[in-house]
């Protein structure tokens, strides 16, 4: 999971660097009363469902390794159930 998300951040910071007001107008501030074009929607929420999946994977990989009694386990799944 770490390599998955490290792989994510990379990623969106080099978007970012290399395009700072695309970036800005995906992650900025919000303007009030705006409303995105609808075929915009899909894209700019892709990072988010990438890690949404990351954490599911994870969650999902934890709770078919750990055993039932392990605490780290429990708060984990806790934490996950809701994510993806």
């Amino acid at each position: 999971m770490v390599d998955a998300y490290d792989e994510l951040a990379d990623a969106a910071e080099s978007a970012e660097l290399a395009h700072p007001h695309e970036y800005a107008l995906l992650y900025g501030s919000p303007v009030p009363g705006y409303q995105a074009p609808q075929d915009t929607v899909g894209p700019a929420s892709r990072p988010q469902r990438v890690f949404a999946q990351i954490v599911h994977d994870a969650a999902s990989t934890t709770r078919s390794n750990a055993a039932a009694d392990d605490p780290m386990a429990a708060s984990l799944r806790a934490d996950t159930d809701g994510v993806a």
